[in-house]
Order: C-alpha cells, then structure tokens, then sequence
C-alpha cells in the first residue's frame, strides 16, 4: 500500500502524498501563473470543468473560488491518483465538488492508459496500448447528464490528448468558457480548431510557473510546448 503523508501547501490546501503523486505540489509552487489567471478570471458560483484534475491540486483552489453556489467538475482517469483526488478532496471539504474517474475523449467507448516505462506511475497517456483499460465518455454527454446548463472555465491537461478532449465538447464550447490548455506536440489541430470558433489565444509573458503577463500568440510555434495556452472568447 505505501505511505500516505498529508501536508498543506502555501495555498492553504491539504494534500495527501503518496509515492511521487502529487510530490510537485509539495511546496505549492507549480503553476502560480496559472493559478493567479484562475484567481482573477473565475468568480463564485461559476462552473469549472478540471479534466486531468490529477490529485486535486487545481480542483480544490478553484473550489475556494466558486464557493457554494458554483460547481466543479474533476475528471481524472487513473485510479491511483483518483482515489488521492477523493481524499483531498474530503480533507478540504469541497462539497461543491463531483469526480469522475474516467478519460474524456472525441467518443463513448473504450481506452488504454499507459502508466508505466515512462517516467513515473504519475505519468499517464491515453493511447493505443497502455497499462490500464479506461471507459473515454464524451464532455457534452457528462453535462447532459449533469443536468449542467453552462460552463465558464475549462482546464485541459492530459498530456497530448488535448485534441480528442476538444473534439467531444462541442456543445460545451457553445458556451464559451475560458479554457487553460496545456501546449502538448501535437496540439496545433485544438488550436486552429478553437480560433476558428472566434477564440483568441494567448500565453504567459514568462511562463505558466510565474505570475506575469498575457501577450497574445500569433502562431502555435510562438507558443511554449508543454506550457499553457489561455483561450479567450471574442
């Protein structure tokens, strides 16, 4: 089973470690340009959608923000990092949180996870075969479900499988949430796909790890890889 140690970040957050999952959170450091962006772009009672919530580190800080009125939505397809999710989010006491442990995708059906052999069982692709077989369900079909009649904010992060994300949110999209996604090798498609619905992108002065400005990005390969691109609607 291992150890599980919990521990409060800067953030005020407690959060349980557990081999290396969560181990970047420890000091709270990660993303304090993205965080600020959600500070002051998110409001209480939105809607927020986290899809590769991980352990909960952006879940929880936008639970805060939300408040009682809002919503969020964590959708995390590996069961180990998962069930940290649900325990962070029980020592923080964020009822107006629901999690789901599955992939979002293009499609309802079937995937592979691949956890292993490639840097650490925090590592997690959704690919061809993997480790892990994972049901992929389709965000607009979530939220239907749901019975959720908006979104405001979306953050993507699932490490190259931003595009099938983007295209089973259709719907989603009409509402035109801010969306946070992380720049992966093969996301120049999500990034024609979401200026061609009238969104405009943009990217951190310095990067996502540092509070600083947005400047917007002309051309995909003027964007960092595998740091965040801000999608703002027109």
């Amino acid at each position: 089973m291992g150890i599980r140690v919990t521990y409060r970040n800067i953030y005020g957050a407690r959060m349980v470690l557990y081999k290396d999952y969560g181990a970047i959170y420890v000091w709270g450091k990660g993303e304090r340009g993205t965080l600020d962006f959600i500070a002051k772009n998110l409001k209480e009672g939105d809607v927020f959608v986290d899809v590769g919530a991980y352990v909960g580190f952006f879940t929880i800080f936008a639970s805060k923000i939300v408040g009682e009125r809002g919503k969020i939505l964590a959708f995390e397809p590996n069961p180990t990092a998962y069930s940290i999710l649900l325990e962070n989010l029980k020592l923080n006491g964020c009822k107006n949180v629901k999690a789901f442990n599955f992939a979002l995708g293009s499609k309802e059906g079937w995937g592979f996870l691949k956890v292993k052999g490639i840097s650490s069982d925090t590592a997690t692709f959704l690919y061809g075969k993997g480790d892990l077989k994972v049901r992929i369900r389709k965000l607009d079909e979530v939220l239907k479900e749901e019975g959720i009649i908006r979104v405001d904010m979306v953050k993507i992060d699932v490490e190259g499988w931003e595009n099938e994300v983007l295209k089973g949110m259709e719907q989603t999209l009409k509402f035109k949430p801010i969306l946070i996604v992380e720049n992966g090798p093969l996301f120049s498609l999500g990034y024609f796909y979401l200026l061609d619905l009238g969104y405009k992108a943009y990217r951190f002065t310095i990067n996502k790890n540092f509070v600083s400005l947005l400047i917007e990005v002309d051309d995909i390969y003027n964007a960092p890889i595998y740091d965040n691109i801000i999608f703002i609607p027109k």
